[in-house]
């Protein structure tokens, strides 16, 4: 994903494993071939580039050897230094029944933005079910001024069906797909075809679907589509805490390697994912 924000470029990446294989050099190939067709086409604009990039810096690879030529291309600048200088043992993947970790999720901008990095930090608070720790770094930089349209865009929007009145909502519908007139006979369009009519059925298809749209006013609730995490609910909202609590009670007591805590915090992220 490429979001423009003013003059920076921000590219959010996630490549694949790192290996040895020719599909593996193939992909990866691929991937930077992409950014770099965007990147070609906004010359001098600055970049933030970071993800889950599935390789260390600290282990060559055919991927590293790839991704710095990329890097070279671009005059990006990786910025693994200011999480590890920090925290020399930090990490950002942990596989805790095989007990490693690695740090293969970065940063990497653009050199003429080096100097704007502030806060470094790979957070690591409890509520984070998944293997990847997120890593976060913020950039104190002043954009460009672009001029910008007073129009705003469209604000999507959800049906929430869970919260309608179904009831309602088929009645509403039977009374204004009911109140539409239909003028076209069934001997005319056998004796003309549905070639002479067309108008008329796309006017009929605009009326059908104004009707169906029209009827959900009032009767079904509207949210901005990230509004709501439809599969989230209240035994999830538990297990979630649960993890926290846990992971608070191992960061208190200095982080021991621990089978109890390993079991319980895993089961509590199995419970969750399953959900």
């Amino acid at each position: 994903m490429i979001v423009l924000v003013q003059d920076i470029l921000i590219v959010n990446v996630y490549f694949p494993v790192c290996s040895s294989s020719d599909s593996y050099s193939t992909q990866m190939i691929d991937i930077l071939a992409s950014i770099s067709n965007v990147l070609d086409q906004y010359q001098g604009f600055k970049v933030i580039l970071g993800g889950d990039f599935n390789l260390s810096f600290n282990h060559k690879s055919v991927g590293l050897m790839l991704l710095k030529e990329f890097m070279k291309t671009y005059n990006l600048h990786n910025c693994d230094s200011y999480f590890t200088d920090a925290d020399p043992k930090a990490y950002t993947y942990k596989h805790t029944s095989r007990e490693c970790s690695s740090f293969i999720d970065h940063f990497l901008i653009s050199k003429t933005m080096i100097s704007s990095v502030g806060e470094c930090v790979v957070w690591d608070s409890g509520d984070n079910l998944y293997d990847h720790l997120p890593v976060l770094i913020s950039v104190a930089y002043c954009p460009v001024v672009v001029t910008k349209s007073n129009k705003k865009p469209a604000k999507q929007v959800k049906l929430r069906w869970d919260k309608a009145d179904l009831d309602a909502y088929y009645h509403e519908t039977w009374q204004r797909l009911n109140s539409i007139n239909l003028t076209v006979a069934d001997s005319d369009i056998t004796a003309q075809g549905t070639s002479g009519y067309l108008t008329e059925i796309d006017m009929y298809c605009a009326q059908i679907v104004e009707a169906l749209i029209g009827a959900t006013e009032g009767i079904v609730p509207m949210t901005s589509s990230d509004f709501f995490k439809h599969w989230w609910d209240d035994e999830l909202r538990n297990l979630k805490q649960k993890s926290m609590d846990a992971h608070q009670l191992w960061t208190a007591c200095c982080k021991p390697k621990m089978e109890i805590y390993s079991g319980l915090s895993n089961s509590v992220k199995y419970s969750t994912n399953l959900q």
